[in-house]
């Protein structure tokens, strides 16, 4: 996705910097109210589901009108989150992680208008640009056999 669409940018330094002021946001965000919600539903506090969907509603609300595909079926971008929380809940995983990551985008997306990426992360990654690499430029010490 990274590479059709462009760098992140969530208002100030765009690609490495914002993505990292982001994820930070969205861990911290999810410590802090894990404690609160787990009086209401016991999970354990193993926050990389959360994390997945916190990106993809992010992502989603940034790419609206995108057509992406789930399981080989078209879907809009906005409803990507939306579509894997009805893919978990059918495989009988906990809705609780899910919904949590979407909420944390949620909170996310309204505060962003707010608060800039803080320079000391726009300084240690930059701006950056992001590059794909090419095809045929990785060059490993394995050995064929």
């Amino acid at each position: 996705m990274y590479e059709k669409f462009g760098s992140f940018d969530t208002g100030a330094g765009g690609g490495t910097a914002d993505y990292a002021f982001m994820m930070l946001i969205g861990s911290v965000w999810s410590a802090v109210s894990y404690p609160i919600l787990r009086h209401f539903v016991w999970v354990e506090a193993i926050f990389t589901i959360n994390l997945m969907f916190y990106v993809m509603y992010v992502w989603s609300r940034r790419h609206p009108d995108t057509r992406t595909t789930v399981l080989k079926l078209p879907v809009d971008a906005s409803y990507v989150p939306f579509v894997h929380l009805a893919i978990s809940l059918a495989s009988g995983s906990s809705w609780f992680n899910a919904v949590h990551g979407i909420i944390t985008g949620y909170v996310y997306c309204r505060i962003v208008n707010v608060i800039q990426t803080p320079q000391f992360l726009i300084d240690n990654f930059g701006r950056g640009v992001y590059a794909a690499r090419s095809p045929g430029s990785f060059a490993g010490s394995g050995r064929r056999f």
